[in-house]
């Protein structure tokens, strides 16, 4: 399910998720070096995406990523969605 559109594991610490943010601000910078523009967007977006879930999990104070059996709507890639969970508009 997610693991097929999610390439590295989520994370289950906010240090975690701003890890994979770095990495895929690496793999967005590489492959702009690259020309190759539409895949340095969208690892820019997960770069992005990673960014929000470890403010959204400092703000909660989750002790570890909330399952999709009980937080379905974190597991998303909609930045809308994420950016309301965070109370930003």
């Amino acid at each position: 399910m997610a693991a097929a559109l999610f390439p590295y594991a989520p994370a289950d610490s906010v240090d975690g998720w701003l890890k994979l943010c770095v990495r895929y601000r690496g793999d967005a910078q590489a492959l702009l070096a690259a020309q190759r523009t539409s895949g340095a967007w969208l690892a820019a977006g997960f770069a992005l995406e990673c960014c929000i879930k470890a403010a959204i999990m400092q703000k909660e104070r989750f002790n570890r990523w909330p399952g999709p059996d009980t937080a379905p709507d974190l597991w998303t890639h909609d930045l809308r969605d994420l950016f309301k969970r965070l109370g930003i508009d």
